[in-house]
């Protein structure tokens, strides 16, 4: 069966969606068009607006607003984490285990964004497929469904274990050496606005058991991962919080 996002009715008031291929394909394309260029704040502004619009046609869309806004596991919120686990490690520099795991974590983070990247990668890939569908036979067409859904879940299944991994050395972490112990995203409890922009914070066993969810928060992750890189903020409030905090104070605000 495919993982793909299928088209859904839109409640009223939002954006109709469309499917998953068709909106990340044309969201790639724009990143890695603007990306080439240099702009000014305002143009960083309006291209962002634009970008949105783009993923605000997505069925992961309620996703992707809450990674924005920091109440899901974030890739900076899972780097807190394994910082402050190999911290912790490190302390003891007399520990080979300690070293050990320490550098497992730290890969473990690498690998996670590298498979939610694969993942969107799949789902793109099948549609720049399709245009050649009209080509085949009933058969072929069959078949290359069959084998592009065969590496997406493949994909998929390498990321689940691969955030199950990461949670399984955290433990193995703790106990050998005692730090804080990262907050835990459950479904239906999200975070508060913002936490994961500043705190450690990592997805709980019973998140990563759910594949849909997890097909959501790869594509969230890696969406607004390439909409950082192409205008360097997540959202126009935390711009806006970036150059308040970059403005020189006057004295009698310092």
């Amino acid at each position: 069966m495919s993982e793909s996002i299928p088209s859904a009715s839109a409640p009223k008031g939002e954006k109709p969606r469309r499917p998953a291929e068709e909106v990340l394909s044309i969201f790639r394309a724009l990143c890695e068009s603007e990306s080439q260029v240099p702009h000014t704040k305002e143009e960083r502004i309006s291209i962002s607006h634009r970008l949105h619009e783009n993923l605000d046609e997505l069925n992961s869309a309620e996703m992707i607003h809450k990674y924005e806004y920091g109440t899901v596991p974030t890739y900076d919120s899972l780097s807190r984490a394994a910082e402050t686990a190999i911290a912790a490690l490190l302390a003891d520099q007399d520990d080979p285990e300690a070293a050990r795991l320490a550098k497992l974590i730290e890969g473990q983070v690498q690998s996670i964004r590298t498979w939610c990247r694969r993942y969107v990668g799949t789902v793109i890939r099948f549609h720049r497929a399709k245009s050649t569908f009209f080509k085949m036979d009933g058969d072929e067409v069959r078949d290359a469904l069959a084998t592009s859904d065969a590496e997406r879940r493949r994909v998929h299944d390498s990321l689940l274990s691969s955030l199950a991994t990461f949670n399984e050395l955290l433990s193995e972490a703790r106990a050998i050496e005692h730090f804080p112990k990262p907050l835990a995203w459950r479904p239906g409890f999200d975070l508060p606005a913002g936490v994961a922009h500043t705190h450690a914070a990592i997805l709980a066993p019973e998140a990563i058991a759910d594949r849909n969810l997890i097909k959501d928060w790869a594509i969230a992750a890696d969406c607004i991962d390439q909409l950082k890189a192409v205008v360097g903020f997540i959202t126009e409030e935390s711009e806006k919080a970036a150059s308040e905090e970059s403005r020189p104070q006057s004295p009698e605000q310092g």
